[in-house]
């Protein structure tokens, strides 16, 4: 027996050690391309792992949510609810989104007291999205007799501002390059918000039900974590004096981009009804799952090009730009003749979004210029993304407003898919007239 358990403990050590070897030239081999990829390529793999198994993690859960929306629910029931977010994501412009990113740049140069002062901030912020929540749910419910809109007023004035306050904890964790911790951080709340919902269609089925699930989910994990971070990290006291002023400016930028990026919900369902807001989510459903990637691409390279110098994230950003192109264009060719197939088999009941869906995966192919973007949040250029931001909110707005009511459902997808290549148009002519720094 002793003989055996010393084999056990002779091979176990052999295939500990021949694992770290692999590691070692596998890290050897990453160094040694760097020179012909121009990217850190060691830092960008053990990083990207981690966003790749996020981004897995939120795509499978986003898919089973999918099915259970598809096929347990109502498309007048799940057009209502995707309105009610609409609304919901409307009325964020009234409060501090900047602190996102802002905490991301303040913690990559060590100023972690950025997590608790930003929390308070922006619950000190949220004083007048609280107050206009409560006054449409006063409105709602005693001039129009609409209790559906008055309790999801309700429900959103008690639950977003601490929502958003607890979720600094993942710039946070951003900030501090701790990719796996948020990963499995993220893991758990999209799983038990899955669990949530999906017992919530199970046992009811009912909007009011489905918008409370939707809420209290994100406030129970949104919470616990932010207290795992702080005691886990311990974060030091050292604030960013900046931190609100810049949080400030992002913020005022957000607020045309966050009423285009809502309008459409809204617009669909008082022009076209909440059958066609189904249809319409899930066309752009599956494309869009395409930006938690291009977010985790931003997680990664936020903190590194707040630690560079502008010269030298310039020197390799069209590299950077090309790469993502070719790997858009490959996604977007291989959805499009897989598209029809895919909702047959998953979601039959939608077969009417399969075109709307194919048109709609164009415009990933504009995200390709998400480098830049990065680049602009990380070196604080305010007047540029003052500029590019107006320019793209207007833009959106007035498309997705004249198309909608010109063009119905076409309309709106064509206007969506124009309003991401001017991203692109706008972002590049910005970065190119640029004066360029040392």
């Amino acid at each position: 027996m002793l003989v055996a358990r010393n084999d056990v403990k002779k091979v176990f050590g052999q295939s500990l050690g021949l694992l770290k070897l692999l590691r070692e030239k596998f890290l050897q081999f990453l160094s040694w391309s760097e020179k012909y990829t121009r990217m850190d390529m060691v830092y960008f793999v053990e990083s990207g792992f981690w966003v790749t198994v996020g981004q897995v993690v939120a795509s499978g859960t986003s898919f089973a949510l999918a099915l259970a929306f598809a096929n347990l629910l109502p498309q007048e029931i799940y057009g209502q609810y995707k309105y009610v977010l609409g609304l919901a994501g409307l009325l964020g412009a009234l409060t501090l989104t900047g602190l996102e990113t802002s905490v991301v740049q303040a913690v990559a140069r060590g100023f972690e007291g950025a997590l608790k002062t930003a929390f308070w901030e922006n619950l000190k912020w949220s004083a007048v999205f609280i107050a206009v929540a409560f006054s449409m749910s006063f409105y709602y419910y005693f001039f129009h007799g609409d209790q559906l809109l008055a309790i999801s007023f309700l429900i959103i004035a008690i639950f977003v501002p601490f929502i958003s306050s607890a979720n600094l904890y993942l710039p946070f964790l951003n900030g501090k390059k701790e990719f796996r911790t948020k990963v499995v951080y993220e893991a758990f709340s999209k799983i038990f918000f899955g669990i949530f919902i999906v017992s919530a269609i199970l046992f009811s089925g009912r909007i009011a039900v489905l918008i409370i699930a939707y809420f209290s989910a994100q406030f129970i994990t949104a919470i616990f974590f932010y207290w795992r971070a702080l005691k886990k990290y311990r974060p030091n006291r050292e604030i960013d004096p900046g931190l609100i002023r810049y949080a400030g400016h992002l913020s005022v930028l957000n607020i045309l981009d966050i009423i285009a990026s809502n309008l459409d919900k809204v617009l669909v369902f008082n022009y076209l009804g909440a059958i066609p807001l189904a249809v319409y989510s899930f066309a752009i459903g599956v494309p869009e799952q395409t930006k938690p990637f291009l977010k985790g691409l931003t997680n990664i390279i936020l903190p590194r090009f707040s630690e560079r110098t502008e010269s030298d994230i310039r020197a390799n950003l069209a590299n950077k730009i090309l790469k993502l192109f070719i790997f858009n264009l490959v996604i977007v060719m291989a959805y499009i003749a897989l598209a029809p197939f895919f909702y047959r088999a998953f979601f039959p009941a939608y077969g009417e979004s399969v075109l709307y869906s194919q048109i709609f995966s164009l415009s990933m192919l504009a995200g390709s210029i998400t480098p830049i973007e990065i680049f602009l949040l990380a070196k604080k250029k305010i007047k540029e993304q003052y500029v590019i931001r107006l320019s793209v909110s207007i833009f959106q707005i007035a498309a997705v407003a004249v198309l909608t009511v010109w063009m119905g459902l076409l309309g709106l997808i064509l206007a969506r898919v124009i309003t991401r290549f001017f991203v692109t148009f706008i972002n590049v002519f910005i970065y190119i007239r640029m004066p360029k720094e040392l």
